[in-house]
């Protein structure tokens, strides 16, 4: 299983983050400066700062099956809806909710979870590279459409391979004021925040 959710991270995280490397086509196809598409990133960026913590408040009572379940087709439908975009309201609105997603833990161990979040480091190296070729040579929703079909295709995996009676042991912000006081929990949020941080930040030069 764990190596299941990986597969899942990896789906998710190109799904998330290969519209950073097709800002040009999605400017040239929507009509739009390259900045203002760039804000497809910040609209998915915020939703997920904003709304996964709730959204995983939301299903702490659910089975890890069902939660896996509803954050697929969440990010499926709204990958779909970025990809038929025709306006950059559209894309935008598509993108925030893919942010509203929310994969719960699935395991408790540091082993467990490098091995889970193996696929989100996966997708930069090799699921965005790959989208944006695939958009550059193809347009700008060849890349969102495959990866809504690979969505939709994990789905089906987590619905058939993970029990359903697997359980979380709940989530609450109880206890998250002392431990945004301890140095080392300061120190791991620091990483995490340059980590990610670092993959949707894209440095242009405009000429001139």
């Amino acid at each position: 299983l764990l190596w299941l959710f990986a597969l899942v991270n990896l789906v998710i995280g190109t799904s998330a983050f290969v519209v950073g490397g097709i800002l040009q086509p999605i400017s040239d196809g929507l009509g739009v400066s390259i900045p203002a598409a760039g804000q497809a990133m910040t609209a998915y960026a915020l939703a997920t700062a904003l709304l996964a913590p709730l959204a995983m408040l939301a299903t702490a009572g659910w089975s890890r099956r069902a939660a896996l379940i509803g954050a697929l087709a969440l990010a499926a439908a709204g990958n779909a809806l970025s990809a038929a975009s025709t306006s950059l309201a559209m894309l935008l609105a598509g993108r925030v909710l893919m942010g509203a997603l929310a994969l719960v833990e699935p395991a408790r161990s540091g082993q467990a979870l490098a091995r889970v979040f193996l696929g989100v480091s996966v997708a930069y190296v090799v699921g965005m590279p790959i989208g944006a070729w695939l958009g550059l040579r193809l347009g700008w929703q060849a890349p969102l459409w495959l990866t809504t079909a690979a969505l939709v295709a994990a789905l089906a995996l987590v619905a058939w391979q993970v029990p359903r009676d697997i359980r979380a042991p709940g989530a609450s912000f109880r206890g998250l004021a002392a431990l945004l006081r301890r140095p080392d929990v300061l120190g791991v949020l620091a990483t995490t925040l340059l980590y990610f941080s670092a993959g949707v930040t894209k440095k242009k030069t405009y000429p001139g």
